[in-house]
């Protein structure tokens, strides 16, 4: 798998794996996600207010991604 990430990032998930917990919905949304980019070109977008998760949530769909061999585009601000 190649991810595409900012300089600054590079390695950065090789180091830690996201644990995420009470987020049953998010999950399921990442694996039907997966299912559809595995596929062909898909986005998933994350939004939301501060504080409530999303770059939790974010790192663990990449983490999954790279275990399910999904070749991936990452952005974030």
């Amino acid at each position: 798998m190649r991810t595409f990430e900012p300089k600054d990032r590079e390695g950065a998930r090789e180091h830690s794996r996201p644990s995420v917990v009470g987020r049953d919905g998010e999950s399921l949304a990442i694996d039907a996600f997966l299912a559809l980019a595995a596929s062909g070109p898909a986005a998933l977008v994350f939004e939301g207010r501060a504080g409530i998760g999303k770059t939790t949530v974010w790192a663990c769909a990449l983490d999954r991604a790279q275990r399910a061999n999904v070749e991936l585009l990452s952005c974030r601000p």
